[in-house]
């Protein structure tokens, strides 16, 4: 089996898991919307971009949450939960990730080879304040909490170390690698202490909401009329909830969207192999 065929096959695994979640949000009456490189790949593509390897949504906080509080009762096998609230977690990112257990991946991480379940993200949304300063100072805070999960994970699962680090990264990293100054932090209790930060402007008061991912940062600001009401689009054969200004959203964070990119980036980002069990 070719690399091509094996990616294939993992996009598939991947929509399986959407259309699960897409009919207990449906069923639960939750907002969900698909975002970053999914929904450039509805708009563009109207599936996966053909390179891609992963799946993301995001949900407003308060959907967030019911969906943890529900989801081990709606989600049957194969498909579980992984979250850090949860007694069996093994995430080391802190959103929540949904699961098929009998679709495996594996990551190079920290120029190691890990294991993990085939997984959507799920991103929640939080409200961000209106004056320019408070948001900058929010951003930041949020920033700071994830550096301390990023600190709390690097000893089990290493970190790596990529040109695309500032400087200040990728002179840090090994020696906190070195000094395994990880196992100082509880990789679960600095995922909360990250929930918490993000928590402090509530998604229903705000005008403003974000939805942090620490590759764009402060790009994830948008105002909220640009998600509600939601539309739906097609991905893969099937309609799927997206923010209703989706052209807006993508130019905030790719800027000219429809431009591809050189041959050379047209790569998978996250998984190197994959393994799918009987």
């Amino acid at each position: 089996m070719n690399n091509i065929d094996t990616l294939q096959l993992l996009q598939k695994a991947e929509t399986d898991i959407l259309v699960e979640f897409d009919r207990i949000c449906e069923e639960n009456k939750l907002k969900y919307y698909i975002t970053f490189g999914t929904l450039l790949g509805a708009v563009r593509h109207h599936g996966f971009i053909p390179w891609d390897d992963d799946i993301d949504c995001y949900m407003p906080r308060n959907d967030y949450e019911r969906l943890l509080e529900i989801g081990e009762k709606y989600f049957q096998n194969p498909y579980i939960l992984n979250h850090y609230s949860l007694p069996y977690f093994n995430n080391f990112s802190p959103q929540l990730r949904i699961e098929n257990h009998r679709v495996k991946v594996i990551r190079i991480i920290g120029n190691k080879p890990t294991r993990y379940n085939c997984w959507i993200d799920i991103f929640p949304m939080d409200g961000m304040p209106n004056n320019k300063i408070y948001r900058y100072l929010q951003i930041k805070r949020i920033d700071n909490a994830f550096s301390f999960v990023r600190i709390a994970r690097s000893t089990t699962q290493g970190s790596n170390i990529s040109a695309k680090r500032p400087l200040i990264e990728r002179i840090c990293i090994p020696v906190i690698n070195f000094l395994k100054i990880g196992k100082l932090f509880d990789l679960g209790k600095m995922q909360k202490y990250m929930d918490e930060v993000e928590k402090k402007y509530r998604y229903e008061k705000s005008s403003l909401v974000h939805g942090y991912v620490p590759a764009y940062k402060g790009k994830c600001v948008y105002p909220k009329e640009w998600f509600e009401p939601a539309i739906k689009l097609e991905f893969d054969g099937y309609l799927f909830r997206a923010p209703a200004k989706y052209d807006l959203v993508l130019r905030e964070i790719y800027g000219d969207y429809m431009k591809l990119p050189p041959k050379e980036k047209r790569i998978s980002s996250h998984v190197h192999s994959v393994e799918f069990i009987e």
